[in-house]
């Protein structure tokens, strides 16, 4: 297995951070991290998965992983919605959520299609 303990721990450890930072700092719910913890799930099974993926179709890849990371985005969002949170919360939480966003598209993504240490 490529993906080792440690590569997903620094996804999950900036996850664990905001979590803090939202319940303690702001007193803010913590279900508003919701669509970000649903990435997290989806982008340590797509880096997992990602040995047994042909490296010859890499761009195929890519834009495979992007829409599975913006359906889970906009499923996350939705079910967030089902859960009566106050969106005012939710808009402040995005200054945290939008660069984890970003990082789990960038470097899933090319971990995803194999242009390095797969």
């Amino acid at each position: 297995m490529n993906t080792s303990l440690l590569e997903i721990t620094y996804f999950a450890l900036p996850l664990v951070i905001m979590g803090f930072f939202l319940k303690y700092i702001f007193k803010l719910d913590v279900t508003i991290l919701l669509p970000s913890a649903i990435m997290f799930l989806l982008f340590t099974v797509l880096t997992v998965c990602s040995p047994l993926t042909p490296k010859k179709f890499e761009s195929q890849l890519f834009t495979l992983f992007c829409i599975l990371e913006v359906v889970a985005l906009v499923v996350g969002i939705v079910l967030l919605a089902k859960t009566q949170i106050v969106w005012k919360h939710f808009f402040i939480s995005l200054s945290f959520q939008l660069f984890y966003w970003i990082l789990l598209f960038y470097y899933g993504g090319i971990r995803f299609t194999h242009k390095f240490g797969a």
